[in-house]
């Protein structure tokens, strides 16, 4: 819950709230927003920094060139909000809603953004150099002029992104999904990590389909593509790569090794939970189970993966193929 003497001074305005924190030196008072409902509240230029928001309901809020640096946002509601030229520099915004948020111009340098939901977000000119963005879903994201430098993008979802004169140097994009992504001759693919990439949606056309990329294979592979796309523009100005066209529709039939591929992923996201949630009592267990459930809403296309397993009969397998002593209690939730 909320600190309400921290959430009172906030809706006071921004100028109450600023003076408080520099007059009282509350950098060493954590802002405690926790839960806060502070829906279309605008609070433009606040200064944020540090402060606890977790779980807070920043719905269509305006944050525009507020100092959200070093905040918790985990699992924050921050669909359609205004953060235009924000600094969000380290901030923790793991598993948190920012679906269609406008981060025009923000720094989000080094931010921990893992399992977020950025669908449709406004990207354009932010800094995202470091940030880990691992298993992020980015489906329509708008990436122009961005600074992906040595992000993690490993097992993202670039479904339909546009990242024209994006800057992915050293970026990590192993397992990501890049169907339908648009890139340019000003894309800056150099020096990127990659063992493989998925072409369409649901881990579907791995590439390479048997094997890993050498080093250097990946970036070759897309700048000559762009070199071959005819454009029916301005050469230097427009040429975009795309890959194969997105398909609404879930696959009907998988492979076994789809499977076992979506199987890992959810392996992956328990363990991962475990690190943060214990799990000694019930009542624990029931917790990670609802947070693993959570992170799935913020991932649809994973989720998409799974509702489709247990609508086909494949439960029995895909238990076997997770491997995980909460697996039963997962999937009965998602059922539910």
């Amino acid at each position: 819950m909320a600190n309400e003497e921290h959430l009172a001074l906030l809706r006071q305005g921004v100028d109450v709230w600023n003076e408080w924190r520099q007059n009282h030196n509350n950098y060493e008072i954590v802002a405690d927003l926790t839960g806060a409902n502070l829906s279309g509240l605008s609070i433009i230029g606040a200064d944020l920094g540090r402060a606890n928001l977790m779980g807070a309901n920043l719905i269509g809020a305006n944050l525009t060139e507020a100092n959200l640096r070093m905040a918790n946002l985990s699992e924050a509601n921050l669909a359609g909000a205004n953060i235009t030229g924000g600094d969000l520099r380290m901030a923790n915004l793991r598993m948190a809603n920012l679906s269609e948020t406008n981060l025009t111009e923000a720094d989000i340098t080094g931010a921990y953004l893992s399992l977020a939901n950025l669908r449709m977000a406004y990207l354009s000119g932010a800094n995202l150099s470091e940030t880990n963005l691992k298993m992020t879903y980015l489906g329509g994201a708008i990436l122009t002029d961005a600074n992906l430098k040595m992000a993690n993008l490993n097992g993202a979802n670039l479904e339909g992104t546009q990242a024209l004169n994006a800057n992915f140097k050293q970026a990590i994009f192993t397992g990501s999904c890049l169907e339908n992504w648009q890139i340019n001759k000003a894309t800056n693919l150099n020096d990127v990590i990659c063992d493989y990439v998925y072409l369409r949606h649901h881990q579907q056309e791995r590439c390479p389909s048997n094997r890993n990329f050498v080093t250097g294979e990946f970036t070759k592979l897309f700048q000559t593509a762009l070199d071959t796309v005819d454009s029916p523009s301005s050469q230097d100005e427009f040429e975009i790569i795309q890959s194969a066209p997105m398909d609404a529709a879930l696959p009907n039939n998988r492979s076994e090794q789809s499977l076992a591929e979506v199987a890992a992923e959810i392996r992956h996201l328990l363990q991962q939970l475990e690190r943060t949630y214990p799990t000694t009592s019930p009542l624990e267990k029931l917790t990670l189970v609802l947070e693993a459930v959570k992170a799935m809403d913020s991932n649809p296309p994973l989720k998409a993966r799974v509702v489709n397993i247990l609508k086909e009969d494949d439960t029995a397998a895909f238990k076997a193929l997770v491997d995980h002593p909460l697996t039963n209690k997962f999937l009965a939730a998602l059922e539910d």
